[in-house]
This record gives C-alpha cells, structure tokens and sequence, in this order.
C-alpha cells in the first residue's frame, strides 16, 4: 500500500514538472515570437518611412572617437538606434612593430568549422573577425575563393570575388590591399590573399547593390594601405537577420571612417568581431565558421 501510494505521488510529480516544463517552452516561444513580430512591424515600417539607403548624417555619430585598443589599434562604434543596428570597426596601424596577421584554415584544418572567439583566445588576439565566404549548402565548409597565407595557397581563387591582400614594403611592414577580382594575375604579387565577396569602395566611390540588410562584415584600406580598418554590424535582435546594413550603407561608413577602398566579406549568421577576448558584434543566431582572419602582437 505504501509502495502503491508513493508511485502515484511519484507520478503526480512527474505530472507537474511535465507542466512546468510545458508553461516555461510556451512563454519563451510566446516571447521570441512577440520579439519577432515586433521585428517584423519594424521591418515593415522602416520601408514605408526610410530610404533604401540612409544618409550618411544617421549611419555615422556626428563626432568620430577613437579609443585605444592596444598599441597601434583602436576602435570605434556607433548605434542606429532607430533602425535598431550596432556597427563597430577596429583600425590597425600596419607599421605597428610586431602586428601580425593569423588566418584559419591552415591545410591541415581546412573543411573545419571554429568559434572565432575560441580561435581568438588561443591566438591572443588583439582582434579577430570571420571573412571568406564557403560551402554551407554543401556542408563541405570549404572556403568559396582564395586564401592565401605565405605564399602558400590555400583554397583556389574565385574570379567572381574580390579579395583582400596583404604584401610587405621595404621596412618589412605589412601594407593592405583590395582586388577587385581574384585572377592570377592580380593575386600572385601578395604573399597573402583572402577572399571575401565584392569591392564596395573603390579610390572614394561607391559601388551599387541590391539594398538587402543583412549582418555585415567588411574590411577597408587607407589609400596607401598603411591603415586597415575591420568592420561589423549587426541588428541588435533579429532572429531571421533581416535587418542590419546594405552593401553602400557600409560603404558609407567606411567612407566616412576615412577608407579609399573597402570590400564585404561574409555575413549573415556568420559575422563575428572579437576584440581582446570579447564579443563586440555578434548576431542573434551566431554560427562557427571555417574561415577567420585577425591580428596579434609577436
């Protein structure tokens, strides 16, 4: 009788945490849902009451700090608030004394996927973000387009895509460049190539795209390619990652920023800036890649 009795209270217990359970699953879907729907209204109004494409005037805080990062790094950042998007950049100083650039895969990781803020941890990285785009449909995580690490090719070039390369000058310092395209012809003078998607800003002019805002991440160049500035935004809650920034939006900024050139490189659920261990742009849904880019001190 007393087994009997403790069963049923046994099963009784069972009952309410199954209902507990239940409650607690349905209040978080009842709240992502109601976030998503007013994501959703956002979107919609934004179309009506917004250009394709904002002035520069709300892309852009009216004054531009910098603030020290570590030697020969700085950051800066800004929040659309209205349209409900964060967007940070980091600019490097190349002639920096022992800057350093670390990339992901190498030949024996490629095909891998990796948290850019677990890469950048082991790496101590001042700053690290995801960059070539690959092969998600296929799930082989192999990168679409070049990669290039000390002359050693890494992943085959992508005519389509543009890239961004790096040589050194005669101090031996790094200098930035963008490609427009990833021929042969264009690439074999760097020693280090990374393929992104395309040039936005080319010698200060803007370059058109379709005005879908997505997570971004980019990268530009000062006009002597001394200075490299790494940039990314994300929507501050957007499950779906419809709502960020469009293609000439970040030309904007990285015109403003003071770039000659700047390219995209992958996006969307992809996009990652970690900055001294920390997570300073990330979308809802974060994703690992296999394809990291980032820079340390020797």
């Amino acid at each position: 009788m007393i087994l009997k009795l403790n069963s049923k209270r046994f099963c009784t217990l069972l009952k309410k945490i199954a209902v507990s359970f239940s409650t607690a699953f349905l209040l978080i879907f009842a709240i992502f849902g109601l976030a998503s729907c007013k994501t959703t209204q956002a979107l919609v109004k934004e179309k009506i009451t917004n250009p394709e494409i904002l002035p520069v005037s709300e892309l852009v805080p009216a004054e531009i700090i910098w603030q020290n990062v570590q030697e020969g790094v700085e950051m800066t950042g800004f929040e659309i608030k209205h349209l409900g998007v964060s967007w940070h950049c980091v600019k490097i100083d190349l002639d920096t004394p022992g800057i350093k650039l670390f990339y992901q895969p190498t030949p024996e990781t490629l095909g891998h996927i990796f948290s850019v803020k677990k890469v950048a941890a082991q790496e101590q990285a001042i700053v690290a973000i995801n960059s070539t785009p690959f092969d998600l449909d296929g799930k082989t995580y192999l990168p679409v387009g070049i990669t290039k690490y000390e002359n050693q090719t890494i992943s085959e070039i992508n005519e389509r895509y543009c890239a961004l390369c790096f040589n050194q000058n005669e101090k031996g310092n790094l200098r930035a460049f963008i490609e427009d395209s990833q021929t042969e012809e264009n690439l074999n003078q760097y020693p280090y190539a990374f393929g992104g998607f395309f040039t936005i800003l080319h010698n200060g002019e803007m370059n058109s795209f379709a005005k879908n805002k997505r997570s971004r991440v980019g990268a530009g160049i000062s006009s002597e390619g001394r200075f490299l500035f790494l940039m990314v935004a994300t929507p501050n809650f957007s499950p779906n990652d419809r709502n960020g920034l469009n293609y000439e939006e970040c030309a904007e900024i990285f015109k403003a920023l003071g770039c000659s050139d700047a390219m995209q490189f992958d996006g969307g659920y992809s996009s990652a800036l970690v900055v001294n261990g920390k997570d300073i742009e990330k979308p809802f849904l974060q994703r690992k890649v296999p394809t990291i880019l980032g820079f340390k001190h020797q």
